[in-house]
């Protein structure tokens, strides 16, 4: 029958037998899940674009700002010009952060409304 050909494919292990050094136990298929996933900037045929950044010179004192990781924030001091302005931003978290504007995943948040 069908079944004890399955079977026959397939010998059952013993106890304590995990089937790793026997050679007539098949292996699961290696899966390239990376190959498998697609993101919705592939799905969009945007597979290399940036983040723009906001001019540093464009933040201000008590600005609320957003950040990705960080969230919502107010920025509490700035320093520097250009690729050196540095902003210091207090988050709702009560955490606090330095970025290099230049460089930072910082923006204004959106006006409410």
């Amino acid at each position: 029958s069908q079944l004890e050909a399955e079977e026959e494919d397939f010998p059952a292990l013993e106890a304590g037998d995990s089937g790793k050094n026997r050679g007539d136990v098949p292996s699961a298929p290696k899966v390239a899940w990376d190959r498998m996933v697609t993101t919705a900037a592939q799905m969009l045929g945007d597979t290399e674009s940036k983040p723009t950044r906001t001019d540093p010179e464009q933040f201000r004192q008590a600005m609320v700002v957003i950040h990705p990781q960080h969230g919502l924030g107010k920025i509490t001091a700035l320093s520097g010009e250009g690729a050196k302005r540095t902003a210091t931003v207090r988050f709702v978290t009560g955490e606090e952060a330095r970025f290099r504007l230049a460089f930072s995943e910082l923006r204004p948040a959106p006006k409410p409304g």
